[in-house]
């Protein structure tokens, strides 16, 4: 729990650095939903895959009440009862070098949510085009392909 707090309080310091008006708290709880949201539709991708080999989609609803869920989860967990402060003054105090490790594991936990979002649209649209070549008929295909080579050459 203290790593996801540690989060949060970085979410809300680039939330704070970007924009001091308003209320970084929204956008950092925002933020973290976006990229917990970014993890579970890339999970779920996954499972699909190697468990449902695709034969099966992702259903909307099931997004939105994943997204629901997680932004309810941050408000609570933060924002409700002003919990956000008593984080922000448990870390403002850091060291430099705590400062930069912490910064480096935000940004790292950034960067794995992207990869994993990648890698979960590629082996969506890695199995479409395996399922697509499986499907062509290659008799046909052979005398289009020989009559465009003979053209070419």
């Amino acid at each position: 729990m203290r790593y996801y707090n540690y989060l949060f309080y970085k979410f809300y310091k680039g939330a704070y650095f970007i924009n001091n008006s308003g209320d970084p708290e929204f956008r950092a709880i925002f933020g973290l939903a976006i990229t917990e949201g970014i993890n579970f539709y890339s999970f779920m991708q996954m499972i699909i895959y190697f468990v449902y080999e695709n034969q099966i989609q992702t259903p909307i609803i099931l997004l939105a009440i994943a997204a629901i869920l997680i932004l309810s989860f941050n408000y609570f967990l933060f924002v409700y009862k002003n919990k956000f402060k008593k984080i922000i003054d448990k870390f403002k105090d850091e060291s430099d070098k705590k400062r930069k490790t912490g910064t480096l594991l935000s940004w790292s936990y950034i960067l794995v949510s992207l990869i994993l979002l990648f890698y979960a649209k590629y082996l969506q649209f890695s199995w479409r085009i395996a399922h697509w070549w499986r499907r062509l008929d290659w008799s046909a295909q052979i005398g289009k392909i020989s009559v465009i080579c003979m053209l070419l050459f």
